[in-house]
């Protein structure tokens, strides 16, 4: 089975034929570059800090098989209350393996790990919302992204109540030597740099737990307004890789498509998905 993903997902909603070309692995100009494995690098170091916060936590297997480790998940949620990291969840084919997944009762926590940031004393008592009230457009990436993951959960878990949170580095507050990132060192498997690498802390974890630099919000109000057209959006892109070969949604054309990652060299052989969008034109 084909699953989508999150980061499929948070692709397609741009551009709905960008999922056929991922999951067919057309080249990409994003693949291997550097700049983008800093950023990413960044974020498992922010991902790690807030394990910190849950020593409890229970990391899950990531195998490369999502139904044995969906069915581990489901076995560590019978064991009462606890914490869990990177754990899988399916409902059909739509896949979410969430950073940080607290049970407490009858109530999961679905805590979201952003390396970006928030200002809890600039942006006023609710980050994500503009002024005017409305969900900030900058903030709606991150807000889609946890939209589905909670989607996958409630429908994989309907006897649960499902507590969406970001966690997001807060600027209001001081970093100590404890949280500078000297503090967290990655490492990479040399053979598939496609891999999560390990990230290990060399600080004080106990120190870190009152000298952290994130904030946890919940996002439920957020969420709940986007959580409809997520849904249809979701469906739609989920029904399309079902099919044997997968769908091709046809694409929008225009100058939206100036930036496109699946825009290579035009003189470049092989698979171009830019150069398939727009044919002779």
């Amino acid at each position: 089975m084909m699953y989508l993903t999150k980061s499929d997902y948070v692709l397609a909603e741009t551009c709905p034929t960008k999922l056929y070309y991922k999951k067919l692995r057309y080249p990409s100009l994003e693949d291997d570059d550097p700049y983008l494995e800093f950023l990413a690098d960044g974020g498992y170091m922010v991902e790690t800090m807030a394990k910190l916060l849950f020593p409890e936590g229970r990391e899950m297997p990531c195998s490369g098989d999502p139904e044995a480790d969906y069915a581990e998940t489901q076995r560590a949620l019978m064991t009462g209350d606890l914490t869990l990291f990177q754990a899988t969840i399916i409902h059909g084919n739509m896949l979410a393996v969430v950073d940080i997944l607290r049970k407490e009762g009858s109530t999961l926590r679905l805590i979201e790990v952003k390396s970006s940031s928030i200002n809890s004393e600039a942006d006023g008592p609710n980050p994500f919302r503009g002024k005017r009230g409305d969900i900030s457009s900058r903030k709606r990436k991150y807000l889609i992204d946890v939209t589905f993951q909670a989607i996958v959960l409630r429908r994989a878990f309907p006897d649960y109540k499902v507590v969406p949170q970001l966690c997001m580095v807060d600027k209001a507050r001081v970093a100590t030597t404890n949280v500078t990132f000297d503090k967290f060192h990655v490492t990479r498997a040399e053979d598939n740099q496609r891999t999560r690498p390990e990230v290990s802390y060399t600080g004080d974890s106990q120190r870190v737990r009152s000298e952290h630099v994130l904030s946890i919000t919940d996002v439920s109000e957020e969420v709940s307004e986007l959580e409809s057209d997520v849904a249809s959006c979701a469906a739609q892109l989920a029904e399309s890789l079902r099919t044997d070969p997968i769908t091709r949604i046809a694409p929008s054309i225009g100058k939206h498509c100036k930036n496109c990652e699946f825009r290579l060299p035009a003189k470049g052989e092989g698979q171009n998905g830019f150069r398939e969008c727009w044919g002779s034109l």
